[in-house]
């Protein structure tokens, strides 16, 4: 058994009872996108009581860099 060959039984055969039927897959598809729209609002609810912070961080970062390359700029212009 691995991840890229379905399981097989003693003879080889894959057995029709483990067929899943369009239902069971439709049903299986909404369970995973209705749990994957629980965790995106989440993480947004998330984000959005933190979203303050992380922009003032961005900024401080990107003015730190600005500095040290403006700083390197002028110690190198020979």
């Amino acid at each position: 058994m691995s991840w890229f060959e379905p399981d097989r039984n003693a003879h080889g055969k894959k057995d029709e009872k483990e067929k899943e039927t369009m239902t069971q897959r439709f049903f299986t598809a909404c369970l995973l996108i209705l749990g994957g729209v629980i965790v995106l609002v989440i993480a947004l609810e998330f984000v959005s009581q933190i979203w303050g912070w992380l922009v003032l961080a961005a900024v401080i970062t990107l003015a730190i860099w600005v500095a040290v390359r403006a700083i390197g700029a002028r110690r190198d212009r020979w």
